[in-house]
């Protein structure tokens, strides 16, 4: 449950990278992270207004700010579009939240709260679906840059709220997970990884989560094996997650990938290969009972064992 993932992160995920004055509230903060494919990704933690929208602003070094919206852009505004838009992305955070009414969960999410900074950073599709993120596709990579988060009003006039932040534009991309051990008790994987620290290894600190994956060899099928929110958790290297697999007596690939609060993934792990095959005895059989007969014979009698997989 979400409740957890708030206890294991303590990242301080707004303090990734340098950030100018705001003008949104003491606690407006804006952080920045370039991306391998030349994009940055732009996320804010202030809370836009219902109706509101914003305009995005780009200034290298001391030229003009350059005006990157055509028109002024709206967050989604209810529980319905949110979990339309999503699509069984929706879901999943629905259930971890535990919450089952769509509007009751966008209005969650919509709130300043530690839970919510975690969420937002670590499913970047919601900071997008509620203004809280932004994607330049076109950012002069190398150069020192200011972002600009201009609120709107329901006509698209500037309110005065404003939230920047200053980076410099200099692509990353997370490193995978290594030293990936597997092993399997019937059709239960356990999967195991190191990950470095923030402190052991500073180039991680946009890291936030982690996602496992398996590949059935049999049919080419590729499963992303994800069912909670797994964070990264402050001051821990060593990582564990259990996968179900559907079928037995079939070779798997498994491997983990870490992502950053943009979703940029650290592509795979080194992949282990496990024939997945039922390896696990019938228990032991209770409630024996033992007799000897009148032609001094010793008779064992025991019950029925229901286990399917028992042969003798």
């Amino acid at each position: 449950m979400l409740r957890t993932l708030i206890i294991l992160l303590t990242m301080g995920c707004f303090l990734s990278a340098p950030v100018a004055a705001q003008q949104a509230g003491p606690e407006a903060e804006l952080v920045v992270l370039t991306r391998a494919d030349s994009s940055v990704y732009i996320n804010h933690n202030a809370v836009i207004p219902l109706s509101h929208g914003y305009n995005v602003y780009r200034q290298i070094g001391s030229e003009e700010w350059e005006l990157l919206t055509s028109t002024p852009l709206y967050p989604v505004q209810n529980g319905f579009d949110l979990e339309n838009n999503l699509g069984d992305l929706f879901e999943f955070i629905s259930d971890e939240m535990g919450i089952d009414d769509a509007q009751r969960v966008f209005l969650s999410l919509r709130s300043s709260t530690g839970q919510n900074l975690v969420i937002h950073s670590a499913v970047p599709e919601i900071a997008l679906q509620l203004g809280r993120a932004f994607i330049d596709e076109e950012a002069p990579v190398g150069s020192q840059v200011s972002y600009r988060f201009e609120i709107v009003d329901d006509l698209g006039r500037p309110t005065g709220q404003l939230i920047q932040g200053l980076a410099n534009l200099t692509p990353q991309k997370p490193v995978p997970p290594k030293n990936v051990l597997a092993q399997h008790s019937s059709s239960t994987v356990t999967l195991e990884w190191y990950y470095p620290t923030r402190d052991e290894s500073p180039e991680t600190k946009d890291v936030i989560r982690f996602k496992t994956f398996y590949k059935d060899l049999q049919s080419g099928f590729v499963t992303d094996a994800t069912n909670a929110v797994l964070v990264r958790r402050v001051g821990e290297s060593e990582f564990r997650k259990y996968i179900k697999v559907p079928y037995l007596n079939r070779e798997y690939d498994f491997w983990v990938e870490a992502f950053d609060y943009s979703g940029q993934s650290s592509g795979k792990s080194e992949t282990i290969r496990l024939m997945i095959e039922d390896n696990v005895p019938p228990p032991i059989i209770s409630n024996v009972e033992a007799d000897v007969n009148e032609n001094y014979q010793g008779v064992i009698i025991w019950p029925v064992s229901t286990e399917l997989d028992l042969v003798g």
